[in-house]
This record gives structure tokens, sequence and C-alpha cells, in this order.
């Protein structure tokens, strides 16, 4: 009996066993995401009834249907729909508004001539407990997307209406959204801002709540078919994708709920009090950001279409003078910079590197530290670089006001001869109480400047005046985040969100920076530092991350920062900035520099941005220099820089390991071996990135080793090894 039963629990523990191989090994291959391709031809835009109770837009392509008797919208490409049963909702005068929850829907159609082109579209409204409410579904002649918002009304064209919260649900409450049979199917989240060392995450489809700020995608990464979508106004509302999701083993992704929410004030948006609410907007009619929302059967065109329809709106701010080049004392000096240290990088830069001379506009740029300086060290330092033929660049924080936790800090002047104190600019909430640009809210020692107060402008004129008096020509604006904090405003008629406050104090700041006799006749490069991604068009250039120094780990946050938003450059901003690099080790680190291998990857993962380029080490070190000469004296290599070209990445992931640009002449290929334990080969077929040829030159910029060749290419690298290798076509 007792033998009979070890057979039967055997024969039970192999079932077992065998069962629990099968359903770890089978469906993860048969489960796949199978890509849609969704594919159409472009027609003239129209507006027309859909049977007894809809309405439609669409472009041939791209297509919004409205219910009128639902109060629910579809939205679908090449016929297929991809958003179902969406709706709009919003929270005004206190009253929860929700659009699905209405019947009778009158409607409209317009032609349209705007920022993104010609187009058609529809306008659905109704009237709710005194509300008239209005939604708009905007098509355009050959693009792949469309714009949608809503706008709010008092009925009696007279009352106030205020609002914080407004919602398009795509998920949720019977709306779905989906792309393919969504298996392996990721968002992305976005950061609002580069502080604190965020990173871009590929969210994977397991439970939880995310958010992702002012827009995200859904999107598969090896297919990287995707549904793009987020805010193209950044006037008024800090918004966000608001997503719950969830999975079950092996089958398809499920999204329990997808919002895209205007009125978000939270950790991710650095206001960092508890119960922390987004300022109202208000007025006879509210309206929502307009929203795009694109299919794309690769989210990379997606991401670069979403970029221009926001550079459409807001103009990035042109720059027609040469790339920057040169250096910042912040990695190599901290706060420990002195005069006679930078007029040392100075001469150095002058005697020892060609290379920067070369190809543009040589820059020598203090960071934070030089409040050291004495008076006739700070305003004397232009002249001499000048006489070394070089720039000069300084920092500022404009919006924040520092060390006010010291005795009588707040009660002093904001500068000597002022007319206001600290206390009197510094931003409050609506119990009076100071904002703390911290996590912990009493922590009063850092606090937020009210960019509405006059005499946040006197200061700031005061210091600008100051460093064009001086002959400074390049100013690095840090933590302007804080000028996006909510708070009670000194000037209402200015501002009662944090977007309108920071909008207003950006454009004050470009008003005294475009004024030609105030600068004394000089362009000014305005280079934003910490700082939140949207509004943009008000800087030259915008960090794509946090501080980034000189190891693997640091260029390896820096490719994560690249590979989602190398979009960036050249459609919000002129260059994004790679921050600066790093070939030994920062003044706090003083005794561990990186390895060689470490540096090629610091030097390159920088370089693929295609924009400015600021060298920072102390250069008292011999490998310091040593490194500098190597790197910035091969022109060949500056170049991949200077071509303001930013790299597109091949992958998705934390990071890619393969990024490319391809021009007239070249195909650039950048190739990081990520892998921390092994070599790696790569095999890469050049075709898959634009270039066909028989036959090709080619050139590692790095080792300065080139040759002939055909086919594919092979490339062999070691741990944590990098390369850049040109290609040109022969015959």
């Amino acid at each position: 009996m007792k033998k009979r039963y070890k057979i039967i629990i055997a024969v039970f523990l192999i079932i077992v066993v065998a069962g629990s191989v099968l359903w770890a090994v089978i469906p993860p291959l048969i489960n796949v995401y199978n890509p849609m391709r969704l594919a159409t031809a472009y027609q003239t835009p129209d507006a027309s009834r859909t049977g007894k109770s809809g309405v439609t837009v669409t472009n041939g392509a791209v297509k919004a249907t409205f219910g009128l008797d639902s109060g629910r919208f579809d939205i679908g490409y090449g016929g297929v729909t991809l958003t179902k049963g969406a709706f709009f909702t919003a929270v005004v005068n206190g009253k929860t508004l929700n659009g699905a929850n209405q019947t009778g829907y009158k409607w409209r159609t317009e032609n349209l001539s705007d920022e993104f082109g010609d187009g058609v579209s529809i306008i659905v409204s109704n009237v709710y407990d005194g509300i008239a409410e209005s939604f708009f579904f905007n098509v355009y002649e050959n693009k792949p997307y469309i714009v949608s918002g809503a706008e709010y009304t008092s009925e009696d064209g007279a009352t106030v209406l205020y609002t914080n919260n407004m919602r398009q649900v795509y998920a949720g409450d019977g709306a779905s959204t989906q792309i393919g049979n969504m298996r392996d199917v990721n968002f992305l989240l976005a950061p609002y801002d580069n502080d604190k060392y965020v990173k871009y995450i590929e969210q994977e489809a397991a439970g939880g709540y995310f958010k992702s700020y002012e827009y995200s995608m859904l999107y598969n990464t090896w297919s990287r078919e995707s549904i793009v979508f987020g805010s193209v106004d950044h006037d008024a509302f800090k918004s966000a994708a608001e997503i719950d999701m969830s999975k079950k083993i092996y089958d398809e992704m499920g999204i329990n709920s997808l919002a895209f929410r205007h009125g978000v004030a939270d950790y991710g948006t650095r206001d960092f009090k508890n119960g922390a609410e987004h300022g109202y907007i208000n007025g006879v009619t509210v309206a929502s950001p307009r929203v795009f929302y694109g299919y794309y059967d690769d989210y990379r065109s997606g991401l670069e279409a979403f970029g221009e329809a926001n550079a459409a709106v807001q103009p990035m701010l042109e720059w027609n003078n040469p790339v920057p080049v040169g250096y910042n004392s912040w990695a190599g000096y901290g706060m420990n910079v002195s005069y006679d240290a930078v007029t040392g990088v100075s001469d150095y830069l002058k005697d020892n590197i060609s290379g920067f001379t070369d190809h543009g506009t040589v820059y020598v740029n203090l960071d934070s530290g030089w409040g050291n300086f004495t008076n006739e060290q700070i305003s004397t330092l232009p002249a001499y670089l000048n006489a070394n033929g070089q720039k000069a660049g300084i920092y500022l924080t404009p919006f924040s006001a520092w060390g006010m936790g010291a005795p009588g800090a707040l009660d002093r002047p904001i500068y000597e001869g002022a007319n206001y104190t600290w206390r009197e600019i510094v931003l409050k909430d609506k119990d009076g109480a100071f904002v703390s640009t911290h996590e912990k809210y009493d922590d009063k020692t850092t606090l937020s400047l009210d960019l509405t107060h006059p005499g946040t402008y006197e200061l700031m004129e005061h210091n600008l005046k100051r460093f064009f008096d001086w002959g400074y020509e390049f100013i690095k604006i840090d933590f302007i985040i804080h000028g996006a904090t909510e708070g009670d405003f000194y000037d209402k008629t200015k501002a009662t969100t944090g977007i309108m406050a920071y909008n207003y104090g950006m454009q004050r700041l470009l008003d005294f920076v475009n004024d030609k006799d105030f600068t004394h006749g000089k362009d000014i490069f305005l280079s934003a530092a910490i700082s939140p991604l949207f509004p943009s068009g008000y800087m030259h250039s915008r960090r794509i991350s946090c501080d980034v120094f000189e190891n693997y780990g640091a260029a390896h946050y820096r490719l994560n920062s690249h590979t989602y938003a190398w979009w960036q450059n050249g459609t919000l901003y002129k260059f994004n900035d790679p921050d600066h690099i790093v070939l030994t080790h920062d003044w706090e680190n003083i005794k561990i520099s990186s390895s060689a291998v470490e540096a090629d990857m610091v030097v390159n993962s920088a370089l693929i941005s295609g924009t400015l380029l600021m060298w920072s080490d102390n250069i008292s070190r011999d490998l310091a220099r040593t490194r500098a000469e190597k790197y910035f004296n091969n022109k060949e290599l500056l170049a991949v820089a200077l071509r303001n070209e930013a790299f597109r990445p091949t992958w998705g992931g934390y990071a890619s390991e393969i990024y490319y640009s391809l021009d007239d002449e070249y195909l650039y290929l950048a190739v990081f071996n990520l892998d921390l334990y092994s070599g790696e080969t790569f095999e890469l077929n050049l075709s898959e990135y634009g270039f066909n040829a028989n036959q090709y030159e080619y050139l590692n910029l790095n080792t300065g080793k080139g040759g002939k060749s055909s086919g594919k290419f092979t490339l062999k690298l070691k741990i944590k090894g990098s390369a850049i290798i040109r290609f040109k076509k022969v015959g």
C-alpha cells in the first residue's frame, strides 16, 4: 500500500514539474506581440454624420468619432479602433462634469488653419447645470495624429468658473485603449524635470499606478509600434498620464485605467508640501491644454512628431552662432573654484587644446562657487579670457532663495541698496507659509521666489546687468524648476498656477537678454540646467539629465536620458545638453579616477547629443590633461558633436546600445557595450540605418583606425567598451 502511494505521489510530482516547465516555456513562445503595422492613404480632411447619433472627422488615416447620445469618443487609425469609449471629465466650480453621463450633444464643423497645418475640426457641445461644455477634435492634412481638448463656459456669460482638474479618459469606466494583442507592451514614464537623478522608465505591464509627465506612449520595444500622446500647450497646467495597469501571466496586458490629466502637483513636479494643490485657472471660459494623440509604426517617429508639434506652438530659441565648446568649472573645482584656477584653465586651453579653437567659439564658464571671487576678480575675468580668444560664462539661479535658515536672512535686502527684502519676494502658500523647494516642507533654508513679485525682477535685473557690464556672454541658469512651484501668487493678474508664473518669469528673463542695449550688443547663450522639460522656447539648451560625472554608471545614466530625449534636440531646444564631460573624477571624489575605457564611454555618450561640449576636470592632474589632449584635439571626433545632430537610438529598454546619425556624406554609428560581465560582438547591418553601399570606407573615430569593407560590419567591444564609427560610400 505504501509503495502504491509513493508511486502516485511520484507521478503527481512529475506532472506538476513537467506542467510548470511547459507553462514557463511554451506560453512566452506563443504569446508574443503581433504588430499591426497600420498603413493607409491620406485623404482631404472631412467631417460627417456617422449612423444615427455619431459624428466623425478623418483625413483617411486617423479618425475620431463622437457619440452624440453617449458623450464618448473613439480614435482609430487605418480602420482599426485604438481607443474606444473615451470621454472628458472636469471639476469646475466644485462640480464634477463627466461627458459620458450626458446625451443630446449638438455638433458643428470648422475648417482649420493653425500651427499644425490645414484641416477640419468637429466641435460637440452641451449644457450641464449652467455650464456649457465644448469638446473639439482636429485632424490635419497628411498628419497621423489628432489634436483634441475641452472648454467650459458659464451659460449666463458672467459667472466666473474655476478649475484645476481636467482629463481625457482613455481606459477604465467603459473606455479601453490597446495596440495589437497588447502582449509585451510598455508605457513610457517620462519625468517632469531632470532633478534628483530621475530616469526615463520603460514600464512593463506589471500591476501598479504610475505617472508620466506631460506625455507618454504605449508601445512595443521591438516592433516599435506605438500610440504617442501628450500636451502641446504648456501655458497654465502641469499635466500627466495617470496609468493603472495589471497583467495576467503570459496573457495580454490589462489597463485598469488610463487618463491624461491637467492639474498635477506632487513630488514629481517638485511640489513637496503634503497635500500640495495645483493652482486654479479662472474666467468666464476655462480651457484645457490641447492634446496630441497619434499612431506610429515606429515610436521614434512619433516622439519626433510630438516634438515638432510642440515646437510649432512654442518655437525653440534660435542660436545662429557656433556651437558652444569649452570648459565648465563644476566637476573640476566645485565650490572651491578660484580665480587662479580659472585663469589657469584659460591658459591651458589656449596653449594645448587646438580642437576647441578650430571648431567653434570657446567658452570658459564659472559654475556655482564664483561667490568666492573678489569684486575685482569677477569683474576682470572676462577681459582675461577675451585676451586668450575665449568668452566668459557665469552661473545664476534666478528663481531661488538660498540660505534662508540663517538668522535674519529673510529680512535682509535682496542686494545692497535694494527696495525689497527676501521675505517680501519669496513665494507663500495659501496659509502664508513659505514654499520650500526641499522634500521636507518645513525645511526653510531654500525657498522659491514669487515670479509675479516686482522685487524678483529687480533682483534679476540687478544680477544680469552686472554680468553684462562685466562682459559675460554665457549664463548657466540652474534650479529654474523652483519657478514652477505652486503657491499663492503676489499678483494674480499675472499667474494663478505654477506654470503661469514660470512662463511669466522666463519671458521676463528673455526680455532682458534680448535687449541689445542691456547686453551691450552681445548675443547671450542661455543654458538650462535643473529645469522642467516644458514649457520650452526660453533657453538655447537644456540638460537632458541630472548631473553626469566620470564613470560607467554616469555614462549609462546619460544614455538612458538620450535614449528617450534625443528628439528634443532641434525641436524643443536648439541643443540637448549632455552635461559636462568629466575625464578623471569630480572635485568631491579626489582619489578614484575612471578607467580609460570608461573615459571613452563618458566622451562618446556626450558626443552623440550633437550639441554643446563642456569639459570639466581639475587641470592640475596629469591624467586630466593627458586625456583632454587625446579627446579634444581629435578633430574628427569633435566634429560629431558640432554637427548639431542628435543620434537616434535603435532600441528602448533602459538604454539603447546602438545610436546612429545619417547625413548626405556619412553614416555615424555609436555603439556601447552595456554588459558589465563580458565583451560583446556586434554584427551591424548598415542598411538598417539607411546606409546602402556595396562597398564602404570606415573609420573608428576613437582609435583613428579604419579601412574598406562590404556587407555587415563587425565590431568587438570589451566590457564597458564603446566606439563611434564613421562610414562613407565608395564608388
